[in-house]
């Protein structure tokens, strides 16, 4: 993995292009509001890519570890005395969220210290401690009247045949030939068989009755828009999300 970073600047103007085996990408770090130079210090930017470099590294190996991580901070700090004097006294502190039983998650935090690349360079001339390791478990999510947590996502997909139409139509007496003709449909916008509306919109009662919030859970409104047609055929995916619970609804 080959890194490079480059810098340019000229008074009131800084541009900061940071790039990544061929990834480029540019940063947002003003210039200094009176003659050149950068607002922010490379001493500043060292403690950054400290902090940056071990919060990215610990999401990692908690991924590779099957460790839930949600919330960290972490925070750099050194001395530098003077022009030419190295950093001295660099150390860092980090504050971690997670379900798992904390001395998992602390062990974790220690052993990706070590692991951490930055930490490793910089340890080649000023030592860096990790000072402090907090760990402290999720807040327990919120849960709606039949117990489900919000925050959750589900989804369930289904393929429409013309047995489906057929069998939506035998029900409903929807014989509009647009889903039946294949001369009549293409001759109109849709060009060929296109599948009932209820049909799809069919799919988001299934996920609310079956999947979230599930057994118990009726619409009490529902708006639809249809952005495109669904032809005889085609797979569509519903989805649906739990954004917040109301306790007093039923």
């Amino acid at each position: 993995m080959k890194i490079r970073a480059r810098v340019e600047n000229q008074p009131g103007a800084h541009r900061a292009i940071v790039e990544t085996d061929g990834r480029t990408r540019e940063l947002s770090i003003p210039a200094r509001a009176e003659g050149a130079g950068s607002a922010v210090s490379g001493g500043e930017l060292l403690m950054l890519s400290l902090a940056t470099g071990y919060c990215n590294e610990v999401h990692r190996e908690a991924a590779k570890a099957g460790i839930p991580v949600g919330s960290l901070v972490v925070e750099a700090e050194g001395e530098f005395d003077g022009p030419g004097d190295p950093a001295s006294g660099v150390r860092f502190r980090v504050d971690a969220v997670s379900p798992a039983p904390a001395a998992r998650v602390t062990e974790l935090l220690r052993r990706t210290d070590v692991l951490a690349e930055v930490q490793g360079t910089v340890r080649g001339s000023a030592p860096v401690t990790l000072e402090d390791v907090r760990v402290a478990a999720a807040a327990p999510a919120a849960t709606g009247p039949l117990g489900h947590l919000v925050g959750r996502t589900a989804e369930r997909s289904l393929t429409f045949t013309a047995d489906s139409v057929a069998s939506y139509a035998a029900l409903t007496g929807d014989r509009n030939p647009l889903h039946f003709d294949p001369d009549f449909a293409g001759r109109t916008r849709f060009g060929r068989l296109v599948v009932h509306g209820g049909l799809t919109a069919g799919v988001l009662n299934a996920l609310v009755a079956e999947d979230l919030p599930g057994p118990g859970t009726v619409f009490m409104s529902q708006e639809l828009r249809y952005l495109a047609p669904v032809y005889v055929g085609d797979t569509i995916t519903g989805r649906v999300g739990s954004l917040s619970a109301h306790p007093g609804s039923r």
